[in-house]
């Protein structure tokens, strides 16, 4: 019986999934340059956020069923290895061409990953200096509190990080609230912008329950695909989530989730729980069934655009940028073309040059697979 499973641990389906979201975030991003009757239909990609949320915390999850992944040096090598020296690259070329103006405080705070304001409206609180890196930041916190219940307990390291991540929002918010909200827009009130304050601010915001969702899906996953369940049941599901998620993109999710759009405003700017997660899920649910009903063919296209789906998600961020900032005349859907164009070829180059050596680098330096 043929598994859906490569020799250096790659999950198709997740890697699919991996590199959609990244284009949904990147369409989204662009949707303003398209004409004002097709641009609505793309207003829904931000939900590629919370794809890339339930993804890590399913492949994080995943790939530590290997003891050797839970040693502390390597598991955070592997991580800061892939993540890192890209981000910088982007970092480092962009500050001398957008942020001139910007003092050495906010400089430093973009190098080291922090958000610009944690006293302004989360997720993103103001976002980073390099605009979608903010979610970097809750990824490396998610790593720090996985690890440390890893050592505890491999056996229960789903269990225990769980347990965490769930409890700390609603502990946080209490405490510093007087109440728990389950929007993505609350976290706690704490003053400051230092690290405590993005510590407090990270952790107790409901972003992270989407690594939970991941380890749980992982968890279900992992137990499914040992029983004899008939291949025909996945890919009827296949077939069935596969419809519903493509029709809840293109639909207008306010009207989709009704009651929450009562709850936190406009939906359509919310992430997590209070928004894009009922988006997210039934996506990452598809490539799950996806996978366990065990198609031989690998397609190749999917497969390139999981691969540079971390670069994209970086390198658009930029290309539009400079084009916003140095040709702000070039519009419509010509630059909507150009701009996804050169991001496309961006994301290979830097793929090529900058994260492939990284991830040979490490692999080098510790064998099994460093998928995230």
């Amino acid at each position: 019986m043929e598994k859906q499973q490569s020799e250096n641990g790659t999950i198709y389906g997740l890697q699919y999934m991996r590199g959609i979201a990244a284009l949904m975030v990147v369409l989204f991003h662009l949707k303003e340059r398209l004409p004002p009757h097709i641009a609505p239909f793309l207003d829904n990609g931000r939900g590629g956020v919370d794809i890339f949320f339930i993804i890590s915390g399913f492949i994080i999850y995943f790939i530590t069923q290997n003891s050797d992944e839970l040693n502390p040096k390597t598991f955070f090598e592997k991580r800061a290895y892939r993540i890192l020296p890209l981000y910088w690259f982007i970092f480092i070329i962009s500050t001398p061409l957008f942020f001139e103006s910007l003092d050495f405080n906010s400089i430093a705070r973009g190098f080291f990953l922090m958000h610009r304001d944690y006293q302004s409206p989360s997720p993103e609180f103001n976002i980073s200096v390099v605009g979608v890196a903010w979610t970097l930041t809750y990824e490396f916190y998610f790593y720090a509190i996985f690890l440390v219940c890893s050592l505890i307990s491999k056996r229960y390291r789903g269990m225990l990080t769980s347990i965490t991540l769930l409890s700390l929002p609603v502990i946080l918010q209490i405490y510093f609230n007087g109440k728990f909200s389950l929007s993505s827009t609350t976290s706690a009130q704490v003053p400051g912008n230092g690290f405590i304050s993005q510590f407090m601010h990270i952790l107790s915001n409901t972003m992270i329950y989407e690594f939970v969702l991941g380890i749980a899906l992982c968890s279900a996953y992992l137990h499914f695909r040992k029983k004899n369940t008939p291949i025909i049941v996945w890919r009827m599901l296949f077939v069935l989530v596969t419809i519903l998620s493509f029709y809840i993109f293109f639909h207008d999710v306010k009207l989709w989730f009704g009651m929450h759009a009562r709850h936190v405003g406009n939906i359509s700017n919310a992430f997590g729980f209070s928004g894009f997660m009922y988006m997210a899920l039934p996506f990452v649910l598809m490539f799950i069934f996806y996978e366990l009903s065990r198609f031989k063919t690998i397609i190749t296209p999917l497969v390139f655009l999981g691969d540079i789906s971390y670069s994209l998600y970086l390198c658009h961020w930029f290309v539009n940028r400079l084009f916003t900032d140095y040709i702000p005349n070039f519009n419509g859907i010509n630059s909507f073309l150009v701009i996804l164009a050169l991001s496309f070829l961006m994301a290979y180059v830097c793929h090529i040059l900058i994260e492939k050596p990284g991830v040979k680098l490490i692999r080098r330096k510790h064998s099994g697979p460093a998928l995230s």
